[in-house]
């Protein structure tokens, strides 16, 4: 097991191996099913955390491993719980390597259409060579208050580093229009400020309370001008060229480095001459991250089913039937 930081980390050595301090070894006796114990003692997180010398970095002692109380049926039940579980991490595993592959899928698809080298049928036309500024307004002036002065709040740890919205809280217009970012729906966020901005966090914002949201100073806002398709500004900013650029042409002392407004003015990119290509690739990007986020939720629900009948398998409260 782990030893050092993410306590609670397990694996079964195939063959004969060298450990550093960083890990410990169990030897198991007969009585005792290796995969069963590697299971008990990924269950045992919270006892490790409690027990743990309290360094800067949490670590399990030989003395700390030692005290590790282990629970266990007969061995031949022990072997029916491990091949249970087993199933469900190679559900796991299948699900993680299904998401991965989306993911890459999707950064080919993003190369591909944000840069003209795959085109649809029907359309031509040589794409054309534009500033941001061109076709989106950059840091807008606030929307006035609605009438029953309820808005959206977005905090920078409520985006992440893939450029999604996970969560939003609805305050009051006087509490956030003074010392915040005002944003509208349709607009696209871009985190500013270093790690942030390097990380990928962002989002495209809707369906905000009365349309509008204040968030983060953090945040710089994209809004769509006319004739342009708001969620196509929003992959080109997620795209690895306009982050590479953007990082490259960071100001200020480190750690407080920022991506400037005059960098967003200019930056340079290439757009479809119209409007409906610009929305059939938004289309196709769409549809590419619903896929990925129906796998998250997906491998979510799995690592969730799994966890509760460990918890059922390995107290005892659940039993299982051994043939023969």
């Amino acid at each position: 097991i782990a030893a050092v930081g993410d306590l609670g980390l397990t694996a079964i050595a195939a063959e004969p191996v060298v450990l550093n301090q960083q890990l410990h070894a169990f030897v198991c006796p007969d009585f005792i099913n290796n995969e069963y114990l590697a299971y008990w003692l990924e269950a045992q997180k919270a006892y490790m955390e409690s027990v743990a010398s309290k360094t800067t970095i949490p670590y399990m002692n030989k003395t700390n491993c030692e005290s590790i109380p282990v629970v266990y049926p007969p061995l031949p039940e022990q072997t029916k719980i491990a091949q249970i579980l087993s199933i469900w991490d190679k559900a796991i595993a299948t699900t993680e390597q299904l998401l991965i592959n989306s993911q890459k899928q999707k950064k080919a698809l993003m190369q591909q259409l944000l840069t003209g080298k795959k085109r649809f049928p029907g359309f031509e036309g040589e794409w054309r060579e534009v500033h941001l500024a061109d076709i989106c307004i950059i840091n807008p002036k606030k929307l006035p208050r609605p009438l029953d002065d309820k808005v959206t709040f977005v905090p920078m740890d409520a985006v992440t580093e893939d450029a999604k919205l996970i969560r939003h809280e609805t305050r009051k217009y006087y509490e956030v229009e003074k010392g915040f970012t005002s944003f509208a729906d349709n607009d696209v966020l871009i985190a500013k400020i270093t790690p942030c901005f390097e990380n990928g966090k962002g989002a495209f914002v809707h369906s905000l309370a009365n349309g509008i949201g204040f968030g983060s100073t953090e945040f710089h806002v994209l809004r769509a001008k006319p004739n342009f398709c708001p969620k196509f500004i929003y992959y080109l900013t997620n795209s690895r060229e306009f982050r590479i650029r953007g990082e490259a042409n960071m100001q200020g002392s480190a750690g407080q480095r920022r991506v400037t407004t005059d960098y967003l003015r200019c930056y340079k990119l290439r757009i479809p001459p119209l409007l409906k290509e610009q929305q059939e690739i938004t289309s196709v990007l769409s549809s590419a991250d619903c896929d990925i986020e129906t796998l998250q939720q997906e491998l979510e629900h799995l690592k969730q089913e799994k966890k509760a009948l460990m918890q059922q398998l390995l107290t005892g409260k659940r039993r299982v039937k051994i043939e023969g």
